[in-house]
């Protein structure tokens, strides 16, 4: 029999408090050897799972380089902009266009050699189209009847304003062709929707300035303006109907000096910005903004989405005389009085 003693005891006591720390660190080293090894492994799957998403992301994006548009339409379509992108196109459907013009004169029984003249050519080249004059009494009776949700901002309006918001009144509610009464027709207004078979509206652009550094910002300017003086529309189109909106909130902004600190506001005056050209561009620009457009790409006007847009002729040339015109004038301004402005062709 073994006998151990007291001393040989104490030391076996020792000798085994002492491996126990011993053998513990191995067993955390093992596990931390293991546990690196799936680490590094993991690491080396992302690895490869980056490269190939990357090498996919690569050649994804050289086939879309690759992609030819096969018309103009389709490649302002694709144009990307940072705050719009991945946000979903509206739906636009066609609707047809009524074959109606809308014409203004102060008094139907005071009208002048010179406008009736203007009239005339519209009515003669236009002979399968509705004609519908219109005088204050008839104006004021429409914005009562047809438009009556909006009729107590229409009272509040002085007079020119209330002409501009009657014009995007009828268009919106009836459609058809306004046509301002010192403009005349050189075309028939059927050539012109020919041209332009998919579009629910036909605006010209007004004259350009548009220095080259801003030609592919894509942001409002005060550089391009669309033509009020001739619109043709399918009724209900949202660039019309949400003028009534904008005239009210210039009104807000024009009470609070917010709107007479602007530079040109002496030069083109109130209704200029309060209901006239440069509101009614405001509602084209957030109307196509959201189909991706440069100012580039429509500077000699174009087709986007349903949206037809003529160069600074089609709605815009001025003249005094209506026999050596340009063939791409479509109605062209001819006032009584003209006070030509030399604006044709000026872009910079």
């Amino acid at each position: 029999m073994i006998k151990i003693t007291l001393q040989q005891l104490l030391c076996i006591i020792l000798f085994c408090t002492l491996l126990i720390p011993y053998v513990s660190t191995q067993e955390i080293v093992d596990d931390n050897f293991i546990d690196n090894d799936l680490d590094n492994d993991a690491e080396l799957d992302e690895i490869e799972l980056d490269k190939s998403f990357v090498n996919h992301e690569e050649v994804n994006h050289e086939e879309v380089n690759k992609v030819e548009f096969d018309d103009d339409e389709e490649r302002m379509r694709n144009v990307k902009m940072p705050h719009v992108d991945g946000k979903k196109e509206k739906i636009v459907k066609k609707i047809d266009i009524p074959k109606i013009i809308h014409q203004y004169v102060k008094s139907k029984e005071n009208i002048s050699n010179h406008i009736q003249n203007n009239i005339n050519s519209w009515k003669s080249l236009n002979s399968n189209w509705e004609y519908r004059l219109y005088d204050y009494s008839d104006m004021k009776n429409f914005m009562e009847n047809e438009y009556s949700k909006l009729v107590d901002l229409w009272n509040v309006l002085d007079y020119d304003e209330k002409i501009h918001m009657w014009k995007y009144a009828v268009l919106d509610k009836v459609g058809g062709a306004y046509i301002n009464a010192n403009c005349y027709c050189t075309k028939p207004i059927d050539e012109w929707l020919n041209k332009f078979d998919t579009s629910n509206i036909i605006l010209g652009l007004d004259y350009l300035i548009i220095p080259d550094k801003i030609l592919n910002e894509k942001k409002i300017t005060d550089s391009i303006q669309f033509n009020i003086r001739t619109i043709i529309s399918a009724p209900g189109h949202e660039i019309l109907s949400k003028m009534p909106f904008y005239i009210h909130r210039y009104r807000v902004l024009g009470n609070l000096n917010a709107i007479e600190a602007d530079p040109y506001y002496r030069q083109y005056g109130r209704t200029f910005f309060s209901a006239g050209t440069a509101l009614f561009t405001e509602s084209v620009f957030d109307y196509l903004i959201e189909n991706n457009v440069v100012l580039e790409n429509i500077v000699n006007g174009g087709l986007v989405k349903d949206v037809a847009i003529l160069n600074s002729h089609g709605f815009s040339y001025e003249s005094t005389d209506i026999n050596n015109l340009p063939d791409d004038v479509y109605s062209l301004y001819y006032p009584e009085k003209a006070k030509l402005k030399e604006k044709n062709d000026y872009i910079l």
